[in-house]
């Protein structure tokens, strides 16, 4: 087998819903899409059923992408077992740890250390489903994913933070006196320190805060793709030297 180029890497994120069926009514389709672009690492949420059947949905995945999947811990003290999963291309990365990951979150990262070629630095891949209805949970998960930016650590961070960016964005936050949905209302919102909602940047804040960069971010402002910045996904890199 010929040597894969490292000097570039692809990075997908999925998100489709509920794993795509449990029969995978629509995943087939979106596999299609995806293997078109040929991915070294897949970043999933929702994996919803891949656990089932002796991972029959992730080996399915693995077959057509050419990857390896790890799924997040099991994840039994929540309403449904919606994994994490994280694919990787095994001629690029070597595996250092798959770490299971459980405390403080509502549904369980999937967190793989790998090693880039010969890079003596190990990079983190985590992909993360922050939690739907509670906001001080999100900051709360927002704050654990703050611990892999410590100094000297490089890591690539993939997921849906159910909450909104905290710079300005093209597409302006939601206008909460027109929307009818108050459950929505609340879910995507917090308490100031006055009582009033407010929509909910907070974790976007830590992040960018703690060091990361918003990739989305980075390629509308200094690489002319302003697209990109009305994705409801986050893929953060974040990668430091530390200097005594």
């Amino acid at each position: 087998m010929p040597e894969r180029d490292t000097s570039t890497v692809t990075v997908a994120v999925w998100n489709i819903e509920a794993d795509g069926g449990r029969d995978g009514e629509r995943r087939a389709f979106a596999l299609d899409i995806l293997a078109e672009h040929h991915p070294d690492v897949l970043l999933q949420q929702e994996a919803k059923f891949s656990r089932e059947r002796g991972h029959q949905l992730m080996h399915a995945a693995e077959q057509r992408l050419k990857l390896r999947g790890f799924l997040a811990t099991p994840n039994p003290d929540a309403d449904a077992d919606i994994a994490t999963a994280v694919y990787l291309r095994t001629e690029m990365f070597q595996v250092a740890e798959a770490r299971p990951r459980t405390k403080p979150w509502w549904l369980h990262p999937c967190h793989a250390a790998v090693r880039l070629d010969n890079c003596p630095k190990p990079l983190s891949l985590i992909s993360f489903h922050m939690c739907c209805f509670d906001a001080d949970q999100r900051l709360t998960e927002a704050g654990w994913l703050t611990m892999q930016a410590q100094p000297s650590m490089a890591t690539l961070a993939a997921g849906n933070t159910n909450s909104y960016p905290r710079n300005p964005e093209r597409l302006a936050l939601p206008d909460w006196g027109k929307v009818t949905d108050r459950s929505h209302w609340v879910r995507r919102t917090y308490l100031d320190a006055d009582g009033h909602r407010r929509s909910d940047t907070r974790p976007d804040a830590a992040l960018t805060d703690a060091g990361y960069q918003d990739l989305a971010r980075y390629a509308a402002d200094h690489l002319g793709q302003p697209d990109v910045r009305q994705r409801r996904l986050v893929l953060l890199c974040l990668t430091q030297h530390h200097h005594e």
